[in-house]
């Protein structure tokens, strides 16, 4: 059995258009750039006397995030497509919007990433010369009992 490692290209932002309990997963067609993490807690540096010269840390709260980029298109009728007005809404009026990162495709068995109930920031929409049009996002877990977790695709 030789060994697998996924590229770049190969990974995948989808958005949830069913409920949590029952998801329908859209892929989000229209990611140019696509960052998840940190994964795991931070680590808490604590100051005590007995460990001397020596630093010791502590785990403590987990800010997992999930930050791209899109690019600005539209279709024939000038429309924005779906998935890229689905996270200017999530960003623009605060609701909240289901992402999941993947490493690759939805029905691949053991593709694994990020599943997470958020809200969007956005930030600037790039308008350079010589790219299309982009706008940047960084989600972030919105409070709800759907906790952040790590999705494994299953047979």
């Amino acid at each position: 059995m030789s060994d697998y490692i996924p590229l770049g290209s190969e990974a995948k932002l989808y958005r949830n258009t069913g409920t949590y309990g029952t998801p329908t997963w859209t892929e989000c067609e229209n990611v140019s750039d696509l960052e998840v993490g940190p994964l795991g807690p931070e680590m808490l540096q604590i100051g005590i006397r007995g460990m001397g010269k020596r630093k010791t840390y502590t785990p403590g709260q987990s800010d997992e995030r999930i930050k791209g980029k899109m690019v600005w298109r539209k279709d024939s009728s000038h429309e924005l497509y779906a998935d890229v007005q689905a996270i200017l809404d999530a960003g623009m009026d605060g609701t909240q919007i289901e992402l999941l990162a993947l490493d690759g495709d939805k029905t691949t068995v053991g593709c694994e990433g990020l599943r997470m109930t958020c809200h969007i920031k956005l930030e600037t929409r790039t308008e350079n010369l010589s790219e299309f049009l982009s706008i940047g996002f960084e989600a972030h877990q919105a409070p709800t009992t759907n906790a952040t977790s790590w999705y494994v695709v299953a047979s």
